[in-house]
């Protein structure tokens, strides 16, 4: 299962969790390392970056067949926690901290009130 939490570091009884079936296989892990690129006069490829930039890893998660009750928490929970950090469980069971990034999620219905995609971008 997938699970959304917030607040991200509080005890178990005073969070607010949403759960979730498994993303569909295949998701997108964008890093961005901040690296400076140039060419030198001679035409060699130089890269630099200092330590203390940031990594920046952005996670991109697609859920397929959703119910109706799921998709009505899943926006209650992202309207709530909307700029604050959350933390997330995938379904390999590895933890996460970070903010939903995406703006306004496409809720697309592929079967009249039945069955539902979502999308969310997650750094």
């Amino acid at each position: 299962m997938f699970t959304l939490q917030h607040p991200a570091t509080a005890s178990a009884s005073a969070t607010t969790t949403v759960v979730l079936k498994d993303p569909v296989f295949g998701n997108t892990d964008r890093t961005d390392a901040n690296t400076l690129n140039r060419e030198s006069r001679h035409g060699v490829m130089l890269g630099y970056r200092d330590p203390s930039w940031p990594v920046i890893r952005t996670k991109f998660f697609n859920f397929e067949s959703l119910t109706k009750e799921s998709v009505d928490e899943l926006t209650a929970f992202m309207d709530l926690v909307a700029g604050y950090q959350i933390k997330i469980t995938d379904h390999n069971g590895d933890e996460f901290l970070g903010f939903i990034i995406t703006g306004n999620n496409e809720i697309v219905t592929t079967k009249d009130n039945c069955s539902y995609d979502v999308s969310f971008e997650f750094m």
